[in-house]
């Protein structure tokens, strides 16, 4: 029997990702440029891909533009190790990033992850009101 709500029926994910197999990036002099499953390019530096084949055991990741629900999007990596998708703009920066810290982006291109588009802010604290 069929599981309605999985998006993926009969192992269809797997298949995809078979299928779309490793894209090479195309190297410049300054990063490398990646296009991810739905077709979008990612720009980054060459330590940034290579800190992303790094967390993929020295493959080249598969690259997903993945949308929020919030009106945003955020380029992810498939995590094996997690079983889930990861934030690759998070990996390119490294041992800079603590928890609470949230990435931004100057230029507001979230398919720029070079590192001199990334910079960290702390998450704002919620303030609770007291109920009267």
């Amino acid at each position: 029997m069929e599981n309605k709500h999985n998006p993926f029926p009969n192992n269809a994910f797997a298949d995809f990702a078979t299928a779309w197999g490793d894209r090479p990036p195309t190297t410049t002099a300054t990063g490398v440029k990646v296009r991810t499953a739905s077709g979008e390019t990612v720009t980054m530096d060459h330590d940034g891909w290579a800190a992303l084949r790094a967390v993929c055991d020295g493959r080249s990741p598969k690259l997903f533009f993945n949308l929020s629900g919030q009106g945003f999007g955020y380029v992810r990596y498939w995590d094996a190790e997690r079983g889930n998708l990861g934030m690759a703009a998070r990996v390119v920066l490294g041992d800079e990033v603590k928890p609470g810290d949230v990435v931004r982006y100057r230029d507001g291109n979230r398919l720029n992850l070079t590192r001199a588009n990334l910079y960290l802010a702390r998450r704002r604290a919620v303030t609770r009101h007291p109920q009267a």
